[in-house]
């Protein structure tokens, strides 16, 4: 490109660029690095540092160079000369060296020198240049040396511009900072600068001519036997081809001297243009060929420098190895890269690493930041790792290795330094190969030799005992701790061994002792941490001893050995063998490995065990045991010493004079042991008593105590040969008192053994009062009695020693006592003296006429009683009739059994005598014999039953009722077992009854006592105390409701077999079977017994129902009953029928049916139909009131309503009259035809798209028969239909619209709703309350919200409020329909309609309020009615109130259905009226303190206002409900809850502090006065209409006065027991 002379040359500042350039040189050395680069650049073989100081002579002591300043330092090589190229390049800055085989990359290297010098001179064979300054310029002069200076030789001379002082040896004197060269460091350098050169083997330093160190180098092929395959580097830059192995030797001073092994790689070089291209232009060109050279240490080399003195040269040589060699012999890797010569970069594997690596400019790091340049230096740094793999694999394949430690060291890579990802690329060329990687591991942990395996099938664990008991190929566990194992687990290349795997291989494994103790090694380490790991572990272990005995789990080990005992005895197998345990303190083995002590004590069981007794047979073994049994002797148990002597009595066991013996054949030395006894050999202690056998000498082996050995049988002195001997010389009563006085003195010697013989032997003179002088005999001490006992008893024929005057207090008395002879008869042989006197004082009795006399022998029982007899009493179950007694309102004296006598007179039983009672008394007995004050109930009921007989009639069991009234022992096990006993008697029965077949009237009862229950419920009367009995093992009041049942089905037909012709007895029975229904009917659907299980079974099945049949009543089952909703069925075919709408939905239940279920009608028009003017008339009627006719008073469709008939009547009905309907009726296959005056007026047909409405012509009437007419439709739009729901319509059809208005049916809003609009807006119903000014409370009782009934439009017709009497001409002919639509809404009243027959005209309800003529005389009428309500209340007869709840017609309503509930009665408390608690509530107490506040108020008002029996009153608790009070077929329920919530708080605050003023008391006796009114008229009247209104107002005041007068003397204050006020 052509420059004008605008171009200008850019100035440069050679002085500041020098100085920049050498900030980027800050290593040691580092102008001599450069140097020897350049000289092994030019293939120099040797390298001379001279230095020279300003030292006055020459010395060849370096020492004495110390601290000189060095002046100047020459640099030479014996190179090649400089070229002319060579000239130019070195004066031109970042030139560089073109050769791609240089090391240099920059062309800067050489100006480090400007460092040392600021005019440096270089000379080169023939030449020379010099460099100098001028200002920031750089000048040289370039120019021919004197021949003279000539050589060969290339020379860097540096004249020292700073003072360097020269340090040859270490000092710690602080010292001015200045510039110094360590000659130690320089060595050091020099050493390592030679491990990769090229061509230099000779570097040398001079100081002052003075040689002060050399260094060289020389290098020997070694025969390649290492297997190389040629292959690509990782990313396929390089090829790898060759592989040299050679041995270097570097030598120092020619003394000292270290080998190392040179590997030399050489690698073709593939990169792509790209590549090529951006490295020569930033760098210079890559080869085509890189060598990739690894020095590494050979083991032997390692294991010479580890024995070697630690010299200077030592030391130097060491520095430069790549393994570290650390004070504990420990080796570190600390290999390097070297860039020509060494860099600060660490390898992290124990080897140096040379290659053509691209470093950063100050060459001491490799450049792994240019993309370009990482990627070439990453691609080298692969190829290292892949070499080292293969140095590796053919180091460990080598037989010879076996120091594994040293060698796999070298390879443990470390993090490197100062770049981390060096080594990381290393490893990763390492673990590139995919071929396995040999490592050592031992197969077994009893393995000698290590094998290589691939690492893959070899394992690791982090815990030293592992590798004692997994039998598995584990690497050694000091080789686990070097990293190179860290990296084979990072690579997966190697397994693990984990808790998991140990406890799999387990399983499957047999341990040896010495594998198991390594197991239980390593468990006591972790199981702190895990124990119930180690529990797994230990419970699937095995082992055995050696490969043919028999294998143990461990598992059965439960106690390791803690008391050392002897090796001669065998352990169990539930105790860890001693070999094993001796390795683990006692904290371990109980805390680590879950094991208990066992101590010699806990041993027993196991040494006497049948399998083992064979060592007590021999003479070593049973040596053992018996002193260990000896020495642990205090602490045995009764039961165990029992079973000790049982066990060793058997076994030959004892060690003697004359062989094994058994203990009773064994005899302790002694001075009255004889020769020819077979004395006892064993080691004994001195005689000990029991309490010192703690004090006998251990040291002393296998010691035996003389009082063990008698303990279990040996004996002392043979007392049979004594016996014999004296039986032999004759025994009289001289010779036997001797025997007896030396028998008391040898008694201390005597073992036990001894003793039981003298007790089972014949050697006492025997004889009785009555043959004191005859003939003796000898006796066994037991037979005998000492002679006191049979003179005190006057017993002539006893039993007794022939020692007549024998001292009490003597020692012979005493031994004779010990021995068995008897201060007193047995107990058994005492009762039957007693029998015996007992039956001679009677006899003598009746023959003198004399008192009775108690006999000697029960005086005798007892004195001696405590003393001798308590406890042999306790054991002996006495069945003699031994005790003195009379029976009551008997004379005779009689023996009775202990358990049949008592001290209280009783019907059953005999009593004690007072003489008895009295000689009883005197010495404490009666409660030790077990003698009872009276007997227990059930004793007392078994006696009832043995004489049932005699007692249990009508006369007496009053009296024995009243008796077990009395007595203890009642409880459920006893009352349950009653249940089923049949005991009671009855009048006119010859059996006896169950307590479930009989009741007790309750007093006050409302049932009449006229009623004839008897033969279906039976009541019986045995007095209080005896009702009391029978109340109280389950005898009921009334029956529940399951068990009338039941009564019913089994009584029914004797019950009314048993009927006279009397016409009023059969109707009472059928009045009272009747009742007993009704009241079955109230519960029967939410009792569970009425609805699953065998009750539910026999009611369907059996005869109980009661029907009507043609003037005769019968009983029947329920499928051969009907309801009767047919009433001209029943006149043309008569069926057997209900005749009590009550009992209904019971038969219905159970598999009635409706009778018009079952009768089929044909209803067929005649004649010629055409419409009337009377038909028209009635078609706009109907269809004008189709919204009316179907609906409850709140507007909503009834139940069951067909809306598409409904419109379908809307849109197509016609009217039409006919000449004749004809009838016909057909009930079980009979069919009967009506003539027109029995049969229905119309029929209700459809004909094709019309409903035609047929009506009979018939001019003898003046109105059609509006019933039939609202059959037909009901009939039609309903798909079943009630005789309730018929009266209605007919009601709605007949009625004007005014009366329907009055009786509360919305008729303006119906009769402007479209059909298919039902839906009524809600009622507030509170608003209304409140506009009335009515108390919601008592708006709610009186049922008045029919009358709030709010209109959006003011209506023509006036609505009636309570306060105003209804129109006279309304009260005549205003259906009841309150009644009629609860009958609607039922579920169960719901029956298909029938097709009416004809029927007088009847439009009125059964129950209206007639017209009223004589206020004075209804007044009269209805106050007598009035009186009799509380009458008619009665208690409620279950203990269950299980009740759904359903809406009836009116807006609120509290009290006269039972409200949905499940409440059962709640007995835990004293309250005198029932209470009932919904299930789920929790009664606290203050629920039971209200509960008997209110209890008091209704009883108060029950008894002195209403007169009402108080059974009828019951509480009730619930959650949620709306009601107050309900009335239950009489039996009248009040709601605790609405008492608590109102008035309880402000009532108790009245309790506990009285005013003047007793506003509340009145509101609430008021309020609950009003309540009660309103639940009595319930009893007449269910419903809230306009009757119930006029009742309630009468009975509110028919019994206001007597309210007035209870509130007048009413105080809280004086409440009682009995709950009710006293006046």
């Amino acid at each position: 490109m052509q420059r004008n002379e605008r171009w200008h040359a850019v100035g440069v500042n050679v002085r500041k660029m020098v100085d920049k350039i050498l900030t980027q040189y800050s290593s040691d050395f580092v102008v001599i690095r450069e140097l020897i680069q350049n000289a092994d650049d030019a293939k120099a073989t040797s390298f001379q540092l001279q230095i020279i100081c300003d030292a006055p002579q020459s010395s060849s002591d370096e020492k004495n160079f110390h601290g000189q300043t060095i002046i100047e330092v020459r640099l030479i090589n014996n190179g090649n000369v400089f070229s002319e190229t060579d000239w130019k390049r070195v004066a031109t800055i970042a030139e560089g060296n073109t050769d791609p085989q240089s090391v240099g990359q920059f062309g800067v290297g050489f100006f480090s020198v400007f460092s040392y010098a600021e005019e440096p001179m270089i000379t080169s064979g023939k030449e020379y240049i010099k460099f100098g300054w001028e200002g920031d310029r750089l000048l040289y002069e370039h120019g021919q040396l004197p021949a003279q200076q000539q050589s060969s030789k290339t020379s860097v001379t540096l004249h020292m511009r700073d003072a360097y002082i020269l340090s040859t040896e270490s000092s710690e004197e602080t010292k001015a900072v200045v510039p110094t060269i360590d000659l130690t460091q320089l060595k050091t350098y020099f050493a390592k600068v030679l491990s990769f050169t090229r061509n230099l083997v000779n570097l040398t330093i001079t100081i002052n001519s003075t040689n002060v160190f050399q260094i060289s180098k020389t290098k020997s092929p070694l025969l390649n036997t290492f297997a190389f395959k040629p292959q690509h580097s990782v990313n396929q830059m390089l090829y790898m081809n060759s592989f040299h192995l050679t041995e270097q030797t570097l030598t120092i001073d020619n003394t000292t001297s270290m080998t190392l092994g040179h590997i030399t790689v050489e690698a073709n070089v593939y990169v792509d243009q790209q590549f090529y291209a951006y490295v020569q232009r930033n760098l210079k060109s890559l080869p085509s060929t890189v060598q990739i050279q690894l020095l590494f240490v050979p083991t032997e080399t390692i294991r010479d420098q580890k024995q070697c003195e630690p010299s200077l040269s030592k030391r130097i040589l060491n520095s430069i190895l790549p393994l570290k060699l650390l004070d504990n012999n420990e080796i570190d890797p600390s290999g390097f890269v070297f860039i020509g010569l060494g860099t600060h970069q660490s390898i992290g594997i124990g080897m140096h690493v040379y290659s053509h690596f691209i470093p950063t400019v100050e060459r001491e790091e490799l450049n792994l930041q240019d993309p370009y340049i990482a990627r070439w230096n990453t691609e080298l740094l692969s190829a290292v790792g892949q070499i080292a793999r293969i140095l590796y694999d053919q180091m460990i394949s080598r037989n010879h290795y076996s120091d594994y430690s040293t060698l796999i060291k070298t390879y443990s890579f470390q993090p490197t330094t100062p770049n981390v990802k060096v080594g990381n690329i290393v490893r990763s060329g390492f673990f590139a190969s995919v071929e396995n990687i040999l490592v050592p591991v031992k197969a077994l942990p009893s393995a000698e030799q290590l094998s290589l395996i691939p690492s893959t099938a070899a394992y690791i664990a982090d815990a030293e005992h592992i590798h004692g008991f997994l039998s598995v190929p584990l690497v050694p566990f000091d080789l686990t701790k070097n990293d190179f194992f860290t990296a084979l687990k990072e690579y997966q290349m190697i397994h693990v061994v984990h808790k998991s795997f140990i406890k799999k291989h387990l399983a499957t494994s047999i341990l040896s002792f010495n594998e198991l103790t390594e197991l239980l090694k390593w468990l006591c380490t972790c199981s702190s941490n895990d124990r119930s790991y180690v529990k797994d572990i230990l419970s699937i272990t095995r082992f055995q001893k050696t490969t043919t005995s028999f294998k143990i789990s461990f598992q059965q080990m439960i106690h390791y050995d803690a008391s050392n005992i002897s090796s001669v005895l065998p352990l169990p197998r539930s105790v860890l063998p001693v070999s094993i345990a001796e390795h683990f303190s006692r904290e371990q083995l109980q805390y680590n490995l879950f094991l208990q002590p066992c101590t010699f004590k806990e041993l027993i069981d196991f040494y006497l065990h049948k399998n083992q007794h064979d060592l007590f047979r021999e003479t070593k073994t049973a040596t053992c045991l018996l002193s260990n049994l000896s020495n642990h002797s205090s602490h045995f148990s009764e039961s165990k010493w029992s079973k000790i002597k049982t066990i060793l009595s058997n076994i030959k066991c004892i060690p003697t004079t004359q062989g094994m013996r058994v203990p009773n054949e064994s005899y302790i030395p002694s001075q009255m042991s004889t020769s020819d006894s077979p004395m006892i050999t064993l080691n004994l202690l001195p005689d000990k008593t029991a309490h010192s056998q703690s004090n006998a000498n251990d040291s002393d082996e296998n010691l035996v105590s003389r009082y063990f050995l008698k303990q279990i049988g040996c004996r002392v002195v043979n007392i049979q040969a004594i016996v014999t001997s004296s039986n032999r010389s004759g025994l009289t009563e001289e010779a036997m008192r001797t025997l007896i006085e030396n028998l008391v003195k040898e008694r201390k010697n005597m073992s036990d053994a001894d003793f039981q013989a003298l007790k089972a032997s014949r050697f006492l003179r025997g004889s009785t009062l009555h043959s004191a002088t005859g003939i003796k005999q000898l006796y066994c001490p037991h037979n005998l009695h000492f002679p006191s006992v049979a003179e005190q008893l006057k017993w002539n024929e006893l039993l007794i020693l022939d020692w007549l005057d024998i001292d009490r207090n003597s020692a012979e008395f005493a031994l004779l006592k010990e021995l068995g002879v008897r201060e007193v008869p047995d107990l058994t042989s005492l009762i039957d003296r007693i029998i015996v006197e007992h039956n001679d004082k009677r006899h003598d009795v009746q023959k003198s006429k004399r008192g009775y006399d108690l006999p000697l022998a029960l005086r005798f029982l007892a004195e001696n009683f405590q003393k001798h007899y308590s406890i042999v009493w306790k054991t002996n179950d006495i069945q003699q009739l031994f005790l003195p007694s009379n029976l009551a309102n008997h004379r005779e004296v009689i023996l009775s059994r202990i358990d049949q006598v008592f001290l209280k007179s009783n019907p059953l039983y005999a009593t004690l005598l007072p003489e008895v009672v009295k000689l009883f008394e005197k010495f404490y007995i009666i409660s030790l014999l077990g003698i009872k004050e009276q007997s227990t109930i059930t004793q007392a009921f078994d006696k009832v039953m043995e004489r049932k007989t005699e007692l249990l009639t009508t006369t007496s069991a009053g009296s024995i009722f009243a008796y077990l009234n009395g007595l203890e022992g009642l409880n459920q096990t006893f009352v349950k077992r009653l249940s089923g006993v049949a005991f009671i008697p009855l009048d006119g029965s010859p059996v006896l009854l169950k307590p479930t077949q009989v009741f007790i009237r309750q007093a006050n009862s409302s049932i009449s006592l006229d009623l004839n229950t008897a033969g279906l419920i039976d009541y019986v009367d045995f007095g209080l105390e005896g009702n009391a009995f029978l109340l109280t093992i389950g005898v009921l009041h009334y029956p529940t409701i399951p068990l009338l049942a039941e009564l019913l089905l089994d009584r029914q037909k004797t019950y009314f077999s048993n009927t006279t012709n009397d016409h009023t007895s059969v109707k009472q029975k059928i009045d009272v079977y009747s009742d007993c229904l009704k009241r079955i009917a109230v519960v029967s659907v939410k009792t569970p017994e009425f609805l699953h299980g065998p009750l539910e079974k026999r009611l369907k099945t059996e005869p109980w129902c009661l029907g009507y049949e043609t003037h005769f009543y019968r009983i029947v089952t329920p499928t051969q009953i009907y309801l009767n909703d047919d009433p001209q069925c029943v006149l043309t075919h008569e069926p057997i029928c209900s005749n009590d709408v009550e009992l209904n939905k019971l038969y219905r239940q159970f598999g009635a049916k409706w009778l018009s279920e079952c009768v089929t009608r044909d209803l067929v028009p005649t004649g010629r139909s055409s419409p009337t003017e009377r038909t028209k008339k009635l078609k706009e009627k109907i269809q004008q009131r189709l919204n009316i006719l179907f609906v409850d008073k709140q507007g909503e469709p009834l139940a069951s309503l067909n809306k598409e008939r409904l419109y379908m009547l809307e849109k197509s009905l016609l009217v039409v009259e006919v000449k004749n309907i004809k009838c016909s009726l057909t009930f079980q296959n009979r069919t009967e035809l009506l003539d027109s005056k029995n049969s229905s007026s119309c029929t209700l047909q459809k004909k094709e798209n019309e409903q035609v409405l047929y009506l009979r012509h018939d001019t003898s009437i003046s109105d059609y028969d509006y019933f039939d007419i609202a059959s037909e439709l009901a009939r039609f739009v309903f798909d079943n239909a009630s005789e309730a729901l018929i009266h209605i319509i007919s009601n709605r059809l007949t009625s004007s619209l005014e009366s329907l208005e009055r009786q509360g049916l919305p008729v303006r809003s119906l009769l402007e709703t479209r059909l298919h609009d039902f839906q009524a807006p809600p009622e507030d119903v509170d608003a209304q309350t409140k506009s009335r000014n009515i108390p919601l409370p008592l708006a709610a009782i009186f049922g008045v919200f029919k009358f709030l009934r709010p209109s959006n439009k003011k209506s023509k017709y006036p609505i009636i409020s309570s306060d105003q009497p209804p129109p006279h001409h309304a009260t005549a002919v205003v259906p009841n329909e309150d009644q009629l639509l609860d009958r609607v809404t039922t579920a169960d009243s719901i029956r298909p309609l029938p097709e009416r027959a004809h029927r007088p005209h009847d439009h009125q309800s059964d129950t209206v309020i007639p017209p009223t003529e004589d206020f004075k005389s209804r007044s009269q009428k209805m106050s007598k009615q009035l009186r009799r309500l509380p009458k008619k209340s009665r208690s409620y007869p279950d203990s269950v109130i299980i009740h759904d709840g359903y809406v009836r017609n009116e807006h609120y309503e509290s009290c006269e259905v039972v409200p949905n509930a499940n409440m059962e009665m709640y007995r835990n408390s004293d309250l005198l009226i029932p209470l009932f608690v919904e299930k789920g509530i929790k009664m606290t107490l203050d629920m039971i303190d209200h509960a008997e506040l209110l209890t008091h108020i209704l009883i108060n008002l029950a008894e002195h206002v209403f007169e009402l029996p108080t059974e009828s009153l019951h509480l009730y608790r619930d959650f949620n409900g709306s009601r107050i009070a309900f009335n239950a077929n009489g039996a009248l329920f009040f709601n605790l809850r609405y008492f608590e919530q109102i008035y309880a708080a402000e009532l108790q605050a009245y309790i506990d502090r009285p005013t003047a003023s007793n506003s509340i008391v009145t509101t609430i006796i008021n309020f609950y006065f009003m309540v009660t009114c309103h639940e009595l008229v319930h009893n007449i009247n269910p419903n809230h209409d306009l009757s119930f209104i006029s009742s309630l107002q009468q009975c509110a005041v028919e019994f206001m006065e007597r309210k007035d007068i209870l509130l007048a003397t009413f105080s809280l204050k004086s409440r009682t027991s009995t709950g009710v006020t006293q006046f």
